[in-house]
């Protein structure tokens, strides 16, 4: 090397541009891989559940409880799991909530009976989940504008649609060759790849000024939200309207008049967040700060949005629920099999979020929501004729992929 040459640090424009890139577009890819690992998540506990079953020594009713009780976990907590962000640095909340979720899959893993189970998948991840899902939208709404936040928010529905289309086949594929413990370790491994680009996700709160806890918000739709659930995971077992069976509540029968609890239970969480919208309009009126601001509560727009998201995302957790456990329990499919009967829904949901993007600006949003909304239907009304033990598996790959 000549003596007036400098020596090489390898900071060359090209590796420094590449650098900066990967500072910009950290963000995304952290939230990316956050939402993955959340997808893949439902996808693995879904396939594994008849290995599960056997390797703790349970029932699938426990099992079915560990999910039901996952759901209550997050609906309780997604709205006050929402707020933090206004009161903790994004970064810092982001990274606390990763290492947490990580604890509970690692607990997962290493089950050894249902409540191990219960506490690390349900409770802890469950309470994980509801901090994370909305702080990857606002981590996307905190670091980009104009069409990079679009381009972000297109990554993010890619990796989503791309972790429904993976899930089954490698939630499968472990159970059948390996364990399902290794699908809960996997995800430990893919949030310790997260924390890396967290690293690059600006430090601040999503408001200048620091927001507080709404104490009286957070009770009230954490009642609402809890008794709701609970009265949709009551209604299969027990009715909608009329009771099919007796419940009881330690050794007290509950059955006013023959009626479900579901009823009861639904008409509790309605009366909670009655409560809870007309306590967060009087709070904001107050000057304080709400758990959810009340122009959104009245939007009609929002409020549409929200109810024909939350009914499709009822219809699709029992769809992947059921139709795995039906084809291992029913059939006798292996969980790698009953990943590979999964494929076409997991591939339609892939190419439909890919391609139809753009969509928008030849088609109504709302007849574009319809339109999905009726293919759904369509699509259930179909499989609910190929649901018997004598379906072969290529109706039911075709039905699947509606």
């Amino acid at each position: 090397m000549a003596a007036d040459e400098p020596a090489s640090n390898g900071n060359t424009p090209a590796s420094e541009d590449r650098q900066t890139r990967i500072e910009y577009w950290g963000p995304a890819i952290a939230v990316s891989l956050a939402m993955f690992i959340a997808v893949i998540d439902s996808t693995l506990m879904n396939v594994a559940i008849p290995a599960i079953v056997e390797d703790l020594d349970t029932t699938v009713t426990t099992v079915q409880g560990a999910i039901a009780f996952y759901s209550l976990v997050m609906a309780a907590l997604i709205l006050p799991g929402g707020k933090l962000p206004t009161i903790y640095g994004i970064r810092r909340l982001m990274t606390v909530t990763l290492i947490v979720y990580a604890v509970g899959t690692l607990l997962a893993a290493i089950s050894t009976n249902a409540a191990m189970l219960y506490i690390g998948w349900a409770l802890i991840e469950g309470a994980a989940a509801a901090v994370l899902i909305p702080l990857t939208f606002t981590v996307l709404m905190f670091s980009y504008e104009g069409r990079d936040r679009a381009k972000a928010l297109g990554l993010l529905a890619g990796v989503n649609a791309a972790g429904a289309a993976v899930g089954p086949i490698l939630g499968g594929a472990l159970t059948t060759y390996a364990s399902w413990r290794w699908g809960f370790g996997l995800e430990a491994l893919v949030v310790v790849v997260t924390l890396f680009f967290v690293r690059y996700v600006r430090p601040g709160r999503l408001t200048e000024t620091r927001g507080t806890l709404d104490i009286g918000g957070t009770l009230l739709s954490i009642a609402g939200a809890t008794t709701l659930v609970t009265g949709f995971l009551l209604g299969g077992k027990y009715g909608w309207l009329l009771a099919r069976q007796p419940f009881f509540v330690g050794d007290i029968h509950f059955n006013p008049v023959g009626t479900s609890p579901a009823i009861w239970f639904i008409g509790l969480g309605l009366v909670a967040f009655a409560a809870f919208i007309q306590y967060e309009a009087r709070v904001e009126r107050a000057g304080g700060s709400p758990l959810v601001p009340s122009d959104m509560l009245t939007n009609s727009h929002f409020t549409s949005g929200v109810l024909t998201f939350s009914v499709r995302s009822i219809v699709m957790a029992g769809f992947i629920f059921v139709v795995p456990v039906y084809l291992q329990s029913g059939i006798g499919y292996t969980a790698f099999e009953a990943g590979v009967a999964m494929l076409p829904f997991s591939v339609a949901t892939l190419l439909v979020s890919l391609f139809t993007t753009d969509w928008h600006k030849y088609v109504s949003q709302k007849m574009l929501v319809q339109g999905g909304i009726i293919l759904m239907g369509v699509g259930l009304l179909l499989l609910y004729e190929q649901t018997s033990l004598s379906t072969s598996q290529s109706r039911l790959v075709r039905t699947s992929a509606c």
